[in-house]
């Protein structure tokens, strides 16, 4: 006796299902890994900024006896070299470009929350792990900022 073996074509309705729910499982993942990713290269895109800011300061410092760049000319140094963020705040009396800002505050107080759009540059502050003191050279400064951790501002402290 000669049987023919039948060969099966096309897929079982298990293996279909079986498909669609790992490439399910895999869309879902990726959903919930978005925001934290997006979240994270914000972070990065701030704290880049934040440096630059640092180093335009440095930089002014250094090219004009020590001495410390008005808010006006900080934004005006900041905008010129394009960060991502922070913008220049228009010095002529004109509402702030639309944007983040870069301010200027004589303290920053331990319990206050640090808006993320926004870089406080202290002049004679220091760091204090994250908050900012105000005892040292008026030729120091510290840069307060945020970054979103799980959502929620966690402010930041930068010395230049």
């Amino acid at each position: 006796m000669n049987t023919k073996l039948q060969q099966r074509r096309g897929f079982t309705i298990i293996e279909v299902v079986l498909v669609l729910a790992i490439a399910a499982l895999i869309i879902l993942m990726v959903f919930i890994a978005w925001p934290a990713l997006q979240r994270t290269q914000r972070d990065q895109a701030r704290k880049s900024d934040v440096a630059l800011i640092g180093s335009t300061i440095s930089t002014f410092k250094s090219n004009n006896k020590g001495k410390l760049p008005s808010i006006c000319e900080l934004n005006k140094l900041v905008f010129k070299q394009g960060t991502s963020i922070y913008q220049a705040v228009d010095c002529e009396g004109a509402a702030a470009v639309t944007g983040s800002d870069i301010i200027t505050q004589s303290t920053v107080a331990d319990d206050s929350v640090v808006d993320i759009k926004q870089v406080i540059v202290v002049p004679g502050g220091r760091c204090d792990g994250n908050n900012v003191r105000t005892d040292r050279s008026p030729r120091q400064v510290a840069l307060a900022f945020a970054v979103e951790a799980n959502g929620t501002p966690m402010r930041q402290c930068q010395e230049v």
